[in-house]
């Protein structure tokens, strides 16, 4: 993967990237208070229930914004995408699947500019909060 990336015109630059931490990537064009991360994460568990051993890949998007009193939130708004698939799975059934789903939520969350099947539902179910 390339160490810089440009998502939506804003470039994300490479911080870090570590076996255990997994990587990490800065955008500050908000200002140094209101930084932009994407971090990606890999790593492997065992499922709690099952003792099934998995991988689990996580992609998260941090933003810091104001709160009322024009002070960055301590907490930043963090959308993310985690895909967790059995290691023993047969490796082209575990891609299907993850194909699937992949288009699954592509559809119901972007716009239908790219893909008229798109049910544009993002502001209904991340800021109305919809189910």
């Amino acid at each position: 993967m390339n160490d810089n990336l440009t998502l939506n015109a804003l470039t994300y630059t490479k911080q870090y990237s570590d076996q255990i931490a997994g990587s990490a990537r800065n955008n500050a064009s908000l200002g140094s208070n209101l930084p932009r991360v994407l971090r990606i994460v890999n790593r492997d568990e065992v499922n709690g229930k099952t003792k099934l051993a998995m991988h689990r890949t996580t992609v998260l998007h941090e933003q810091s914004v104001l709160g009322p009193d024009g002070v960055a939130l301590s907490v930043p708004v963090t959308v993310q995408i985690a895909v967790l698939t059995p290691k023993s799975g047969d490796p082209a059934g575990v891609d299907s699947a993850i194909d699937d789903g992949i288009v699954a939520i592509r559809q119901l969350i972007s716009g239908t500019g790219a893909d008229a099947a798109a049910l544009n539902l993002a502001t209904e179910l991340f800021k109305t909060r919809a189910q």
